[in-house]
């Protein structure tokens, strides 16, 4: 991780191998048969602060000891790649509770201060090399670390020797940004297309796989070189990987794909395996109880995760030059900054002639004409600077004379956004049908439900091999059902959460409180699993009239009462920014602190064209 050093590390360790006696949280279960767990760190300090340290990446010398000391005492099983290809090829099953310890970048400390105490302990670990840095390329290594604070080849020869020590690729030269829009903002060279400015364009999806596969091959070629073993495993710079990089991989000759991922739990035939970062100088105890937090968690845990959303056009923020649409974004961030929710939903076609066909997007594609890229750079400044998971929006028949148009949209949305949290299809009132039983099991009904559920995975499948794994996106169903007709909607629901992540529900509730709480009724009837996988909008009035903004403030807090946690208004605005700021802050905020409040952000630039 790139972090700017002001010294050289020390390399004493006499002070920091003799292990302080905690008390630490014990095993109550084990993980899966075949099953690791993988924890990932970067530079081993003894100078690192106990908080507020320059690098974040970084642990003290002292924690690391204590943990390995605690860890050689535990229910833990330190293992190998080797002992994973062995699970994997010859049926060998891994020892209960296996866990895999990676470190990143080869900072000096891996071989002054990680190295001396694998050996005391006799821990293996897994250290992910950026070839380049070890070979002259030492710019990003020297930014991170420090002047001359890498290993060097005769060091990782030293290591690989004691047979505790493994090496895998960190690419030859993909530790860094590249070029990903025109405004100028870089992001992971490997999950990103490059925008190329001198041509205004952006690579082709050849000149991109060409790329990658160069660095990949030469990364691979020079740890065989140097090591004369066949290295096993590339560990994806920033955990940035996707399912094409994995082929890309596995034609450049790596068995094993490392990213990031929350719980660090993995299956010994996953292609590719996440590990959990740890940050902040964790203590011994903290990595205990870290370990622990990742065997009683699972993949569904990120369904209860909460969500408080706002969903604008993006076609707000453009403009007649990239400055201007800037201000704009500027403005738009201050704004959610202050409301402090979590969650950002941007639409990125527009109707320009409201015809009911989507003419124009803002992103690259071939689909349609573009009529301003702002996309990535809207996406990446709210997700950088604002904190919000950003969610792109498509409606599921964009142009009626092409019904697969969207997947081929999502496809290209995907390519050049592969850090989104995810995509939502609005199908509208497509599926009311489906919601009431008069009409549930007529023929042109169960089509339509058919027609949509198959459209739905072919738009996943197209946009899926672009996406960040780390950022583990999530696909939901925008619906906007009937109030009147809808005594079946939660089997409808419990139908399409098999096929979607979430089902998100669209509601107009002023003036209609009576129908809003029988939706409720009918929703709270469900288990918390589904209520986890739902999520409710309410569209913002039209009016700046009190009792309207207070039955949507009211829908707000009602749907929290039954344990729904994501939940968001549609149709945000700098028009009525104000208003969501004034009467919505309450049920929209995620500030848990009244010393927090931050007042509403009011912009000159807002009302620029």
């Amino acid at each position: 991780m790139n972090n700017l050093f002001s010294k050289m590390l020390s390399c004493a360790l006499a002070s920091t191998l003799l292990p302080l006696q905690f008390t630490y949280a014990q095993i109550e279960k084990d993980l899966p048969k075949n099953h690791t767990v993988s924890l990932t760190f970067h530079d081993v300090r003894d100078d690192v602060l106990k908080e507020g340290d320059r690098d974040i990446y970084a642990i003290q010398t002292k924690n690391l000891a204590q943990f390995f000391d605690w860890l050689s005492q535990s229910d833990w099983k330190p293992i190998r790649l080797k002992d994973i290809e062995e699970a994997r090829k010859q049926g060998k099953e891994l020892p209960h509770n296996a866990i895999l310890l990676t470190f990143d970048d080869g900072a000096l400390s891996s071989y002054s201060r990680i190295f001396p105490l694998l050996k005391q302990y006799r821990i293996p670990a897994v250290f992910a090399l950026p070839t380049s840095w070890l070979n002259g390329n030492t710019k990003a290594g020297y930014e991170a670390y420090g002047q001359g604070n890498l290993v060097n080849w005769k060091q990782v020869r030293e290591m690989q020797a004691s047979g505790l020590a493994e090496f895998a690729s960190h690419s030859d030269d993909l530790h860094h940004g590249v070029l990903a829009n025109p405004q100028g903002n870089e992001q992971p060279a490997a999950t990103s297309y490059m925008y190329l400015k001198s041509q205004a364009r952006y690579e082709t999806d050849v000149e991109y796989q060409q790329r990658i596969l160069k660095d990949l091959k030469k990364s691979h070629d020079v740890l065989k070189k140097e090591l004369g073993v066949e290295p096993k495993a590339i560990v994806w710079p920033y955990g940035a990987v996707n399912q094409q990089l994995e082929k890309l991989a596995q034609q450049a000759g790596f068995t094993f794909s490392f990213s990031l991922g929350r719980d660090g739990v993995n299956q010994i035939n996953d292609v590719t395996f996440k590990r959990s970062l740890m940050v902040d100088n964790s203590t011994a105890e903290q990595l205990s109880e870290t370990l622990l937090n990742i065997l009683n968690s699972a993949e569904k845990d990120l369904y209860k995760q909460p969500k408080h959303f706002v969903s604008m056009d993006l076609k707000q923020l453009a403009a007649s030059t990239n400055i201007q649409s800037d201000e704009k974004l500027g403005a738009l961030l201050s704004k959610l900054y202050s409301l402090k929710n979590n969650t950002l939903i941007l639409k990125p076609l527009d109707d320009q002639d409201g015809d009911g066909q989507y003419d124009v997007a803002y992103f690259p594609t071939t689909q349609m004409p573009v009529k301003q890229d702002i996309l990535n750079r809207s996406l990446w400044q709210a997700q950088t600077r604002a904190g919000q998971a950003v969610i792109l929006e498509l409606p599921v028949y964009p142009q009626k004379n092409k019904p697969f148009l969207v997947a081929d949209l999502a496809k290209d949305m995907a390519r050049f956004n592969s850090n989104l949290s995810g995509i939502q299809l609005n199908a509208g009132t497509a599926l009311n049908c489906a919601m009431q039983s008069a009409t549930i099991k007529e023929s042109n009904c169960v089509e339509e439900v058919k027609q949509l559920s198959q459209l739905s995975q072919l738009t996943q499948k197209a946009a899926r091999p672009y996406l960040n794994m780390s950022n583990q996106a999530q696909f939901s169903l925008l619906l906007t059902p009937d109030l009147e007709h809808i005594d079946q909607l939660p089997a409808l629901l419990k139908s399409l959460l098999t096929q979607h992540d979430l089902v998100n529900l669209k509601f107009n509730v002023v003036g209609k409180q009576k129908q809003f709480k029988h939706v409720l009724e009918l929703l709270n009837t469900l288990d918390a699993k589904y209520k986890q996988r739902i999520m409710l909008t309410l569209t913002l009035p039209e009016n700046d009239q009190r009792n309207a903004w207070q039955e949507v403030k009211q829908g707000l807090f009602d749907i929290q009462r039954i344990g729904i946690q994501k939940f968001g208004v549609e149709g945000y605005s700098f028009e009525n920014s104000k208003n969501v700021h004034e009467y919505l802050y309450n049920p929209m905020s995620l500030n848990s602190s009244s010393v927090m409040y931050q007042p509403f952000a009011s912009l000159a630039t807002e009302g620029k064209k």
